[in-house]
């Protein structure tokens, strides 16, 4: 990793901090804490349910599922698309509702607490296993980034946790709201950057591949001639998948 690469991760950690602070100042009751107050716009609506189907490693998978399947790789992240009505649906339940979880929900519905109580349990247990996939994928990955070790212990001992105490300690000052925020940044963020890879990708392909005079737009022409008609097929095709 460069400087600026340390400088760009540090100024989004100390961002985002000032954001759980800014928030944390704005509570007033749980109410706040579970809900925002119930103040949500649109624009942040649909940024939290964009962050709910989505995630910073999307663009990493969607990429990896298109280099070996083709264009129907992308399908590992597009099939959220038939789950985001879902969401809106939901949302008016809990607004009508006046429930503050979907634990509340299952209990209002059921009339049955156990049921509420088995869902928050199922809920520690699915992101305790869950949030430990996350942190050995990003010991995985900072691994070959910064090193085996961070101030002379193994790195699993001193970044781990540094993340670990950042996220939960946002989430405590922040609730909810911090979260939604969190999902308008990363969203924006996700959108933005993967638009702007499309044209560094094409002047790749058009360098190592096209002639001189080739322009950028040739880079689609490119890819047809390098990897055939197979590999732009959307549904089907003898790449769909790589689970026979």
């Amino acid at each position: 990793m460069q400087l600026i690469d340390y400088v760009v991760l540090f100024l989004y950690f100390a961002i985002m901090a000032g954001i759980g602070f800014w928030l944390m100042r704005k509570q007033k009751r749980q109410e706040d804490f579970f809900m925002g107050g119930r103040s949500f716009g649109k624009l942040m609506q649909t940024f939290a349910a964009f962050g709910a189907g989505t995630g910073s490693a999307d663009p990493v998978n969607t990429a990896r599922g298109t280099f070996t399947n083709g264009m129907s790789g992308m399908w590992g992240v597009m099939y959220w698309l038939f789950v985001t009505p879902v969401y809106w649906i939901s949302a008016v339940w809990y607004r009508r509702m006046r429930c503050m979880t979907l634990g509340d929900w299952f209990v209002e519905r059921y009339e049955s607490k156990r049921i509420g109580v088995a869902y928050a349990l199922f809920g520690c247990f699915y992101y305790m296993v869950y949030g430990a996939m996350l942190f050995t994928a990003i010991g995985k990955v900072a691994a070959p980034l910064m090193g085996d070790t961070l101030f002379g212990m193994p790195l699993q001992y001193t970044l781990l946790p540094i993340i670990a105490v950042i996220v939960i300690t946002y989430g405590l000052l922040g609730g909810i709201a911090a979260a939604y925020w969190t999902d308008l940044i990363q969203g924006i963020c996700i959108i933005l950057l993967s638009v702007l890879l499309i044209p560094f990708g094409l002047s790749a392909v058009v360098e190592k591949f096209g002639k001189n005079d080739d322009g950028l737009i040739d880079g689609f022409r490119i890819m047809h001639e390098q990897l055939g008609e197979e590999a732009f097929t959307i549904i089907g095709g003898s790449t769909a998948s790589e689970f026979p």
